[in-house]
Protein backbone atom coordinates (compact mmCIF):
# COMPACT_ATOMS: atom_id res chain seq x y z
CA UNK A 1 0.00 0.00 0.00
CA UNK A 2 2.42 2.43 0.40
CA UNK A 3 4.52 2.09 -2.44
CA UNK A 4 1.15 2.97 -4.68
CA UNK A 5 1.47 6.39 -2.44
CA UNK A 6 5.50 6.68 -2.83
CA UNK A 7 5.33 6.18 -6.57
CA UNK A 8 2.81 9.07 -7.86
CA UNK A 9 2.01 11.11 -4.17
CA UNK A 10 -0.78 12.31 -5.58
CA UNK A 11 -3.60 10.31 -5.97
CA UNK A 12 -6.15 10.54 -4.90
CA UNK A 13 -7.46 9.18 -1.64
CA UNK A 14 -10.49 7.52 -3.62
CA UNK A 15 -8.07 6.36 -6.44
CA UNK A 16 -5.59 4.97 -3.78
CA UNK A 17 -8.51 3.25 -1.68
CA UNK A 18 -10.18 1.56 -5.14
CA UNK A 19 -6.16 -0.24 -5.44
CA UNK A 20 -6.17 -1.33 -1.98
CA UNK A 21 -9.17 -2.95 -1.68
CA UNK A 22 -8.82 -4.56 -4.92
CA UNK A 23 -5.53 -5.91 -4.30
CA UNK A 24 -6.45 -7.20 -0.75
CA UNK A 25 -9.99 -8.40 -1.22
CA UNK A 26 -9.86 -9.36 -4.95
CA UNK A 27 -13.54 -8.00 -5.98
CA UNK A 28 -14.48 -7.95 -9.26
CA UNK A 29 -16.90 -4.71 -9.40
CA UNK A 30 -19.88 -6.19 -11.77
CA UNK A 31 -22.89 -5.00 -10.60
CA UNK A 32 -24.37 -2.13 -8.66
CA UNK A 33 -24.76 -3.57 -5.27
CA UNK A 34 -21.15 -4.24 -5.71
CA UNK A 35 -20.20 -0.93 -6.86
CA UNK A 36 -22.19 1.07 -4.19
CA UNK A 37 -21.27 -1.20 -1.45
CA UNK A 38 -17.37 -0.36 -2.81
CA UNK A 39 -18.25 3.51 -2.53
CA UNK A 40 -19.32 3.22 1.22
CA UNK A 41 -15.87 1.23 2.01
CA UNK A 42 -14.19 3.68 0.03
CA UNK A 43 -15.27 6.96 2.14
CA UNK A 44 -15.28 4.49 4.89
CA UNK A 45 -11.44 4.33 4.29
CA UNK A 46 -11.18 8.32 3.47
CA UNK A 47 -12.60 8.91 7.05
CA UNK A 48 -9.85 6.93 8.36
CA UNK A 49 -7.37 8.19 6.60
CA UNK A 50 -8.34 11.79 7.25
CA UNK A 51 -9.11 10.67 11.45
CA UNK A 52 -5.92 9.40 11.28
CA UNK A 53 -3.85 12.41 11.06
CA UNK A 54 -6.03 14.49 14.18
CA UNK A 55 -4.72 13.67 17.64
CA UNK A 56 -7.29 11.05 18.91
CA UNK A 57 -8.45 13.21 21.91
CA UNK A 58 -8.75 15.99 19.57
CA UNK A 59 -11.37 13.98 17.71
CA UNK A 60 -13.03 12.83 20.95
CA UNK A 61 -13.58 16.35 21.94
CA UNK A 62 -14.46 17.53 18.14
CA UNK A 63 -17.56 14.48 18.74
CA UNK A 64 -18.16 15.88 22.15
CA UNK A 65 -18.60 19.27 21.08
CA UNK A 66 -21.01 18.38 17.96
CA UNK A 67 -23.31 15.82 20.38
CA UNK A 68 -22.99 18.58 22.93
CA UNK A 69 -24.24 21.38 20.42
CA UNK A 70 -26.93 19.19 19.07
CA UNK A 71 -28.01 18.87 22.38
CA UNK A 72 -28.06 22.62 23.41
CA UNK A 73 -29.95 23.61 20.45
CA UNK A 74 -32.40 20.64 20.51
CA UNK A 75 -35.05 23.31 22.62
CA UNK A 76 -33.23 26.28 22.81
CA UNK A 77 -36.41 28.61 22.27
CA UNK A 78 -38.98 26.59 24.04
CA UNK A 79 -38.48 27.62 27.41
CA UNK A 80 -39.99 31.36 27.91
CA UNK A 81 -37.68 34.56 28.65
CA UNK A 82 -36.00 34.78 32.26
CA UNK A 83 -35.38 38.16 33.39
CA UNK A 84 -31.67 38.14 33.65
CA UNK A 85 -32.22 37.62 29.63
CA UNK A 86 -34.48 40.65 29.12
CA UNK A 87 -32.13 43.24 29.86
CA UNK A 88 -29.07 41.58 27.08
CA UNK A 89 -32.23 41.11 24.82
CA UNK A 90 -33.22 44.20 24.77
CA UNK A 91 -29.68 45.91 24.50
CA UNK A 92 -29.86 43.73 21.24
CA UNK A 93 -32.83 44.93 19.60
CA UNK A 94 -31.84 48.31 20.84
CA UNK A 95 -28.75 48.41 18.60
CA UNK A 96 -30.45 46.18 15.98
CA UNK A 97 -32.69 48.93 15.69
CA UNK A 98 -29.88 51.74 15.58
CA UNK A 99 -30.69 53.76 18.79
CA UNK A 100 -27.45 54.10 19.95
CA UNK A 101 -28.65 56.52 22.59
CA UNK A 102 -31.27 54.96 24.11
CA UNK A 103 -29.11 51.59 24.36
CA UNK A 104 -26.51 53.53 26.24
CA UNK A 105 -29.13 55.24 28.88
CA UNK A 106 -30.41 51.63 29.55
CA UNK A 107 -27.34 49.53 29.28
CA UNK A 108 -24.71 51.49 29.94
CA UNK A 109 -23.60 49.64 33.13
CA UNK A 110 -22.88 45.98 31.11
CA UNK A 111 -20.07 45.51 28.93
CA UNK A 112 -21.22 45.73 25.30
CA UNK A 113 -20.22 42.75 23.54
CA UNK A 114 -22.89 40.24 24.59
CA UNK A 115 -25.10 42.89 23.14
CA UNK A 116 -23.50 43.57 20.12
CA UNK A 117 -23.32 40.06 19.37
CA UNK A 118 -27.31 39.86 19.94
CA UNK A 119 -27.71 42.78 17.77
CA UNK A 120 -25.30 40.70 14.72
CA UNK A 121 -27.65 37.50 15.36
CA UNK A 122 -31.15 39.75 15.18
CA UNK A 123 -29.79 41.26 12.16
CA UNK A 124 -28.82 38.03 10.34
CA UNK A 125 -30.74 35.72 11.83
CA UNK A 126 -33.62 37.78 12.67
CA UNK A 127 -35.47 38.48 15.45
CA UNK A 128 -36.80 35.69 17.78
CA UNK A 129 -35.80 33.61 21.00
CA UNK A 130 -33.71 31.27 19.29
CA UNK A 131 -31.83 34.00 17.40
CA UNK A 132 -30.97 35.37 20.82
CA UNK A 133 -30.24 32.35 22.76
CA UNK A 134 -27.99 31.23 19.76
CA UNK A 135 -25.63 34.27 21.00
CA UNK A 136 -25.33 32.09 24.78
CA UNK A 137 -24.61 29.08 23.09
CA UNK A 138 -21.95 30.07 20.66
CA UNK A 139 -20.20 31.95 23.77
CA UNK A 140 -20.58 28.35 25.96
CA UNK A 141 -19.23 26.98 22.85
CA UNK A 142 -16.08 29.01 22.59
CA UNK A 143 -15.17 28.78 25.98
CA UNK A 144 -15.37 25.26 25.95
CA UNK A 145 -12.63 25.25 22.94
CA UNK A 146 -10.38 27.76 24.87
CA UNK A 147 -10.45 25.82 27.81
CA UNK A 148 -9.48 22.52 25.77
CA UNK A 149 -6.84 24.48 24.21
CA UNK A 150 -5.74 26.08 27.09
CA UNK A 151 -5.57 23.07 29.11
CA UNK A 152 -4.66 21.13 25.75
CA UNK A 153 -1.02 22.83 25.63
CA UNK A 154 -0.18 23.38 29.81
CA UNK A 155 -1.80 19.68 31.16
CA UNK A 156 -1.71 17.81 27.94
CA UNK A 157 -4.83 15.93 26.32
CA UNK A 158 -6.32 14.02 29.05
CA UNK A 159 -6.43 17.02 31.33
CA UNK A 160 -7.93 19.40 28.34
CA UNK A 161 -10.65 17.02 27.68
CA UNK A 162 -11.78 16.39 31.10
CA UNK A 163 -11.53 19.95 31.74
CA UNK A 164 -13.83 20.86 28.87
CA UNK A 165 -16.58 18.35 29.50
CA UNK A 166 -16.61 19.28 33.36
CA UNK A 167 -16.93 23.10 32.18
CA UNK A 168 -20.04 22.19 29.61
CA UNK A 169 -22.30 20.12 32.31
CA UNK A 170 -22.01 23.41 34.65
CA UNK A 171 -25.57 25.04 34.61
Amino acid sequence: IPSILNQEGTESCSRHLFYVVIQKVNIVLTDLDTTIHMDGLMLGFCFIEIASRFNRWRLVFLIFLLVYTALLLLYLDYAPIRWDETPHLYGGLLLSRGQFGEYLRESAFYPPLFDVTTALYFKTIGLSVFSARLVAVTFGLLSIWIVFEYGYKLYGPRNALISSVLLASMP
